[in-house]
């Protein structure tokens, strides 16, 4: 059976094929394919083609539902990355704190040594020495203190509000696709609603169709009963019609024969 696919104006689909006994016109929705159906015309039984197309319709629903699903993960998993990027970054940052803030001490446990050390020889000496180192002190202290801050912690700061930047954009990616794949899911569920809808619209039609189509058939044959009825009862009509005139004819012909008998009899009467 030839058949052709077509598409309406909201994308859905429907198949274009005749009858297979009276070859009438006829179009069923795709997702009808395969199934049984009855000919409005004829009432003859068929199934609807199709099938394959339906499949590959199916197939590539199914292929856009994996991929949109593979797309998800793999942006949950890139969002777990930099997740995990911008936790070791900090991690880094805070170790980094720890390490110079350790060594400053250390540093200053050195000097603070030395500055004991010097103070013991001279008493005067001592107090001068005593200025100086704690002069000397700071100043290497805010000395290593901008360092640090410059060489370390201000670039792991800046990494890290980059980072934390990128992940608030692909948080919202994400968001976003997913947002757009719920609303495709629910456009989807809404369509095969108004698909079932319709089929059910299409096959209710037929079905009434196919009950008017019996009825009208019926009322045909019950009039062709009344046509033959009349043309016998009009037969039979004739019959007697043409019966009543053979009587009238004959009762004429009977009555032209006794007027003629009466007729001769009063000659004979007259003649006597």
């Amino acid at each position: 059976m030839s058949y052709t696919i077509t598409k309406g104006l909201f994308g859905k689909r429907h198949v274009l094929y005749p009858c297979p006994e009276c070859h009438s016109g006829l179009k069923s929705p795709l997702d009808d394919a395969g199934a049984a159906d009855t000919c409005p015309t004829c009432g003859s039984k068929f199934t609807v083609p199709g099938e394959k197309e339906l499949q590959d319709q199916k197939q590539q629903k199914e292929t856009l539902r994996q991929q949109a699903e593979t797309r998800q993960a793999r942006e949950k998993e890139e969002a777990r990355r930099v997740i995990e990027d911008a936790q070791r970054a900090k991690e880094k940052a805070r170790q980094a704190k720890e390490t110079a803030v350790k060594r400053t001490q250390e540093e200053a446990a050195v000097r603070a040594a030395d500055h004991r050390s010097a103070a013991l020889k001279t008493h005067d000496g001592a107090i001068a020495s005593r200025h100086v180192s704690l002069t000397t002190f700071i100043v290497t202290l805010l000395v290593v203190m901008v360092v640090l801050y410059v060489v370390a912690v201000r670039p792991l700061r800046r990494e890290l509000s980059e980072t934390q930047t990128q992940l608030k954009d692909l948080t919202a990616t994400v968001t976003k696709n997913a947002d757009a794949a719920n609303a495709t899911a629910r456009g989807l569920a809404s369509l095969s609603t108004t698909v079932n809808n319709n089929a059910d619209a299409a096959n209710a039609t037929a079905r009434g169709l196919a009950s008017l189509s019996t009825t009208v058939n019926n009322n045909a044959d019950a009039a062709n009963a009344t046509a033959r009825g009349l043309a016998s009862l009009t037969t039979t009509v004739n019959h007697n019609a043409d019966a009543a005139n053979a009587t009238a004819r004959d009762l004429a012909s009977l009555t032209d024969t006794v007027n003629h008998n009466a007729n001769v009899a009063n000659m004979n009467a007259l003649s006597h």
